[in-house]
Formats: structure tokens, C-alpha cells, sequence
């Protein structure tokens, strides 16, 4: 219901033969996979495969006689690929990471933006809530607003980083879109009990729209900033009441309470069932 996964969300959008065109390349994180992309690309960024809010990723980009490891909060200088190969993969361990192409964005103040097209399931189908920009903080390559960043609206967005008039700014409004909505249903028929999605799509420096990545479990308090001061709220009553009917997991007390071992932890719960201590004495 909630798909985890970014590399499973990148496959299920990647057998819509339409997106492809969109989607940056990505692979998971193998020498292979790695040494390659970095070699074909200006940058690359390596990212947890579960997780959300921009930790864990970094970006591997060339630098004078070498290549730069940027992390959040730090930058390490390698000479060569293979080294900063084996540095990750000692680093990461066993870890699942995905490695994907960098996307040159449009810039807002020399910080880069990306765009959250939000999506949920209401009234038998899927409502478009909206679409918001993430503008990275001073210095960072991240637009997460758990990361320094922060929302702008839309249109906002567009007039101050893009010199385009305004009906080219609504085609390419109307275009973003079309394709978030073609992701949402391409995710659906992969994960057909999926009910919210967040995506993040991002317009590179040739004015082209990429698809950056999929969120099950989207955040939603950047619309605090859109300019219908109501929407928020909306959104914010919808998702609450859609997690509430779809939790994430269930409790691990409703897993005792249905299984009648409510005093119990699971582990000792079946022991008690094999040794026949979980059973009621007959009076």
C-alpha cells in the first residue's frame, strides 16, 4: 500500500513507455552501475532505497584532477573512480542504494528548484491537490525543506527563474501535470492498493521536465505556502483520514489482540502455543 522502494517505484514508472523520456537514468548502487554514470554524467546522486526528507543522499561530481564525494555536510576529494567506489561501498556496507543521473535544475537566486505535485485517492479517484517549488537553502544541493529549504508557489517559481510569457508558463504547467498524472497511474497498476503520491519533478537547465523520484508517503506542509490559504487544511484532512483508514502498519498490539496473546510479545506468544501454556485449563 505504502511501496517503499525507489527502485521499485523507478521500475514501475519505467514500463510506461511514455515516461521514459522523463526519467533520469537509474540503476542500483553496483561498481558496474556506478562507474559507469559517472563517467557518462556531469553529476550523480547516490540515495538511500527506503527513506524520505533528503538524508543519506550524496552527489559525485568531476573536479580539477579528481572527483568531489558531496555529502550534506561535507565534501571529500578522490583522484580517481575506483577509490571513491571502494570508499562507498565500504561505507555503505550493506546498505541499498540506487544511483541515479544528476538533473541540471532550473535555479531560483543560484539555489536550485524542484517542483511537488501531490496526488490522493477521494470520492473513487485520483484528485490533483496541487503542485508546489522546493527551493534548496543557501549552499545546498537538496530542495527538502527538512534540509533548509523552502516552498514557493508555482507561478512564483516560474516567473523568477524562467523568462518565458505566460501561456508558456501554463503549457508547461499543464504538461508537468499530464505527466505526474501518467507516474500516479503507472505506480496504480503496479501497486493497486496505492492511495497518495508525491512527486517530485524537476525542469532542467534545457527547459524539459524529469521525474526525480515518488513518494508513497508524501509530506504535504509545503502547501502551507500556496496562495489559497484553505488548501492545507483540505489536504491535510484528506491525507489524515486516508493514513487512518491505510495505516502504515499495524500495532503491535493489534497483532496480540487479534491473535488472543495481548499480555504476550509474539516470540513468546509462540512458545507458549507449542509447549501448551497459551491454552485455557478446563474447569
Amino acid at each position: 500500500m505504502y511501496p517503499g522502494s525507489k527502485w521499485r517505484k523507478y521500475l514501475a514508472m519505467w514500463e510506461d513507455e511514455t515516461l521514459r523520456p522523463f526519467l533520469p537514468e537509474t540503476a542500483r548502487f553496483t561498481r558496474t552501475a556506478f562507474l559507469s554514470m559517472i563517467s557518462r554524467h556531469p553529476s550523480v546522486y547516490l540515495k538511500p532505497d527506503m527513506g524520505g526528507g533528503g538524508y543519506g543522499i550524496m552527489r559525485v561530481r568531476p573536479a580539477d584532477r579528481g572527483w568531489l564525494l558531496e555529502k550534506p555536510n561535507a565534501i571529500v576529494r578522490f583522484h580517481n573512480r575506483e577509490l571513491i567506489y571502494r570508499y562507498l561501498a565500504h561505507k555503505l556496507n550493506r546498505k541499498t542504494y540506487i544511483v541515479q543521473q544528476g538533473v541540471d535544475l532550473i535555479r531560483l537566486r543560484d539555489r536550485p528548484m524542484d517542483f511537488r505535485c501531490l496526488f490522493y485517492k477521494k470520492d473513487g479517484g485520483w484528485h490533483y491537490a496541487g503542485c508546489m517549488g522546493k527551493v534548496a537553502a543557501p549552499r545546498k544541493w537538496t530542495t527538502n525543506l527538512c534540509q533548509g529549504g523552502h516552498a514557493i508557489t508555482f507561478e512564483e517559481a516560474m516567473t523568477s527563474s524562467l523568462e518565458m510569457p505566460p501561456e508558456e508558463i501554463e503549457h508547461l504547467r499543464e504538461e508537468m501535470q499530464q505527466v505526474a498524472l501518467s507516474s500516479v497511474f503507472a505506480l496504480e497498476r503496479v501497486f493497486p492498493r496505492l492511495c497518495q503520491v508525491g512527486l517530485d519533478i524537476g525542469i532542467d537547465a534545457e527547459k524539459q521536465i524529469r521525474i526525480i523520484e515518488a513518494n508513497s508517503r508524501p509530506r504535504f506542509e509545503l502547501f502551507r505556502a500556496h496562495e489559497d490559504g484553505t488548501l492545507y487544511q483540505r489536504i491535510r484532512r484528506d491525507l489524515l483520514r486516508l493514513r487512518r483508514l491505510y495505516p502504515l502498519r499495524r500495532s503491535l498490539r493489534a497483532r496480540r489482540r487479534r491473535t488472543g496473546n495481548a499480555s504476550r510479545t509474539p516470540r513468546r506468544a509462540a512458545i507458549a502455543n507449542r509447549t501448551g501454556r497459551g491454552k485455557s485449563k478446563r474447569a
